[in-house]
């Protein structure tokens, strides 16, 4: 029988909720909600029993959220372990102040078409690249910007302008090659935004878009910080070179990271001068739709490359950093922190740094790391927190090289459990160091090759915050949903990496552009699409499709009345997630059957299809019953990159939905031939009903693979399920609430 899924607390390779969770692992007579009727095992000092919650002293309650249920709880110690139910303490959470006046300068008018609460789609008349604007770009070369593109002058003032602009016009900042220094901060901040019911929220829609140019392969634009630039050489105040941010609700000039959406940097590289010792190249602390791609920093004469991870349906991708103190530094991230393709190479203190308020499990995937100082060169340090779990760690596919033989050298420093498969680690003498004491050897002569390993740290007492005692963590491994005493450790000696894992686990470097020599735009005079919120585009856009392989999609929403077919080899992009939208035509009645369901995207079922679905977004509306996002049927060399999956109502939100009926069928559905590589889903849509599913893997054998999943909000008996189905990979999982999140049905190799 195949292993299904080996797991410490690392929880599904990282699972959140909103409240600090946890499970206890005894058993009790009752289902969750009853009355507990041994009442014997909790100290009458300490509780009032009341359905299903039990209420302590201090006025914290203990609440039983699901199956059989037991708890043992001593006034001053509470043993808690994994895999059984869940709980939270239940903590006053803070009023929302929100002063309108403070943020109203920040704040976007309510958009009312073409669409509700969507995008704009004028195009500002000031940019003089007419070309590009008309496609949803700001020219940051071009007036009234004019940033300088030689190197010669400093263009911080225009890029920072130019960032503005584009994110107020709801536009792609774009860079075309060239090195551009500055010598200050660019902030990309995201503001608020004024729904059509009045209500203020965070401007999704309004995201910092940095993208750089890809005309000449192998090229990228560069932002170098000049040397010795003002308030940059002080390593105990750090500071950034970029900086995104999405404003909080409570203030202003206070970051709210969880709502920073659809914040972008790509293929765009930062060079940090000599004299910068405090210079941190990025920092992008973010949730949904967000991250870095595609991007160099050369931290050399800096502190740090990349500050700050995200998660919760955000990551960071296909990154290089070279030198600096720290290369990753996630002392403070969103839930679920991922990263894939990472190199990093000769930093002089922690290649990665996750420290005391990284959120749940951090993964690891696809990485090389590269260190000339005796390590560890992996830490986590996550300090005694309210929360038991943050600072645990997944790391997969990774080669750890110590170039330094001589001296004694340490890979892997946690306090938290981890676990670890396909790690191959060369001249260590400790590959793995735990709080508790415990050490994994390493090779000191050569490579060691870590199959699997899974460590539980024990014995976690934390103080936890608005309860008077200590509580006692246990983070037991688990297979096949068995709990085990020993950890797992399988390892073979002197056995080198045979793949580039990196490679394995990106898209190609040739990663199809709107400046692909290939590329058709639906909006040129033989295909005539109009992407104004208004025509039935469908036409346009399927001709497009049959007739070429790399189709671009500029800013626009494009109204479709039926199914968008794409072929085997289609490769069909955007500007951005949120700028280049596919829609249905509410109400249409191909699309208002809840009892067949139609897609709005159906791609070929083919196993040898290299179909790619990158930035853009597909809008489907809650009152339209019978419409999902997208039937996948393409095989494992597919891409599915930063896509938006939106589900909104039509008149836009806050405003009396029409009687519809809920949706049963699955957002997503993945079947046949499904495969590829997914790089940061989040759901985008809602149904009260029982049967609805985010995503639906039913029958697919091809390799799936899944780089940060959020499954946040579902209300159904699964957000995920898995039906017949193989060969499934699912690096880090994000979920809110006590809904179950993975429904996984005679299956295997998941």
């Amino acid at each position: 029988m195949p292993r299904f899924l080996t797991a410490i607390l690392i929880t599904f390779f990282s699972l959140q909720s909103i409240f600090p969770q946890c499970v206890l692992d005894l058993p009790l007579d009752e289902e969750a909600g009853q009355k507990i009727s041994d009442a014997s095992k909790i100290p009458n000092k300490l509780y009032e029993t009341d359905l299903n919650k039990i209420k302590l002293g201090n006025n914290n309650f203990i609440e039983i959220k699901e199956s059989k249920s037991g708890i043992m709880i001593d006034p001053d110690n509470i043993t808690i372990e994994n895999f059984s139910i869940s709980f939270w303490i239940n903590m006053e959470k803070a009023e929302e102040n929100t002063d309108e006046a403070l943020l109203k300068p920040y704040t976007y008018n309510t958009i009312t078409k073409p669409y509700m609460d969507c995008i704009n789609l004028e195009v500002p008349a000031e940019l003089q690249n007419k070309k590009l604007a008309e496609i949803g770009l700001v020219d940051i070369t071009a007036g009234p910007f004019n940033a300088d593109h030689t190197g010669e002058k400093d263009s911080t003032k225009e890029i920072q302008q130019a960032v503005n602009f584009a994110r107020d016009r709801q536009m792609v900042c774009f860079f075309p090659l060239g090195t551009y220094k500055i010598s200050d901060t660019i902030k990309c901040y995201q503001g608020y935004y004024k729904r059509q019911n009045g209500k203020t929220t965070g401007a999704e829609n309004f995201p910092c878009i940095l993208i750089g140019s890809s005309s000449v392969p192998g090229q990228r634009a560069k932002i170098f910080l000049t040397a010795a630039a003002p308030g940059f050489n002080d390593i105990n105040k750090k500071k950034n070179i970029i900086h995104f941010m999405a404003r909080s609700k409570n203030s202003h000039d206070t970051p709210q990271p969880n709502i920073s959406y659809n914040q972008l940097f790509i293929n765009i590289d930062i060079d940090i001068g000599k004299g910068n010792f405090g210079a941190v190249g990025i920092r992008h602390r973010a949730a949904e739709g967000s991250g870095v791609q595609d991007c160099t920093i050369n931290a050399v004469h800096g502190y740090t490359g990349l500050e700050g991870g995200a998660g919760s349906g955000g990551s960071h991708i296909n990154i290089k950093i070279i030198g600096g103190r720290i290369g990753l530094d996630f002392n403070e991230c969103q839930p679920a922190p991922t990263v894939t393709g990472i190199t990093l190479i000769n930093q002089t203190q922690y290649a990665i740094y996750y420290g005391y308020a990284g959120r749940q499990t951090l993964t690891i995937v696809g990485s090389k790391i590269i260190s000339s100082i005796p390590g560890p060169v992996i830490k986590s340090d996550s300090g005694e927190q309210y929360n038991p779990n943050h600072g645990e760690m997944c790391i997969i596919d990774t080669e750890i090289s110590f170039t330094d033989t001589n001296q004694n050298n340490t890979a892997i420093a946690t306090d938290k459990s981890i676990y670890l498969r396909n790690v191959y680690i060369q001249a260590a003498n400790i590959a793995v160091t735990s709080a508790d004491g415990s050490e994994l050897k390493g090779n000191k002569s050569g490579y060691m090759h870590i199959e699997e390993y899974a460590h539980e740290t024990e014995n976690q007492s934390i103080t936890m915050k608005h309860y008077n005692g200590r509580l006692l963590f246990k983070n037991p491994v688990y297979i096949n949903g068995k709990k085990i005493k020993t950890n797992i450790v399988n390892c073979i000696w002197n056995k080198k990496p045979e793949i580039d894992f990196i490679a394995k686990h990106l898209w190609k470097k040739d990663f199809p552009s709107l400046e692909s020599s290939t590329a058709v735009s639906v909006k040129s005079a033989r295909y005539n699409a109009k992407g104004e919120g208004f025509s039935d585009d469908i036409q346009a856009l399927q001709k497009a499709i049959d007739e070429n392989q790399t189709v671009f999609l500029p800013k626009g929403i494009y109204r479709i009345s039926r199914t968008l077919q794409l072929r085997k080899n289609t490769k069909l992009i955007g500007v951005a997630p949120c700028l280049s939208l596919i829609s249905v035509i509410p109400n249409t009645e191909f699309f208002s059957d809840v009892h067949n369901p139609q897609p709005v995207i159906i791609t070929e079922n083919n196993a040898d299809a290299d179909m790619v679905l990158s930035f853009l977004g597909i809008l489907v509306f809650a009152e339209t019953s019978g419409v999902y996002a997208l039937k996948w049927q393409s095989g494992q060399n597919s891409i599915f990159r930063s896509v938006l999956l939106k589900d909104q109502p039509f008149a836009g939100y806050g405003t009396a939905i029409p009687e519809h009926l809920e949706k049963k069928h699955p957002h997503v559905l993945i079947c046949a031939n499904g495969g590829g590589k997914w790089y940061n889903f989040v759901p985008g849509s809602h149904s009260a009903d029982k049967e609805f599913r985010y995503i639906k893997i039913d029958g697919s054998l091809q390799s799936l693979k899944f780089y940060q999943c959020n499954l946040s909000g579902v209300e159904s008996d699964a957000a995920l399920e898995i039906n017949n189905a193989k060969n499934i990979s699912i690096f880090s999982i994000k979920s809110e609430g006590n809904n179950l999140i993975i429904w996984a049905k005679e299956s295997e190799n998941i």
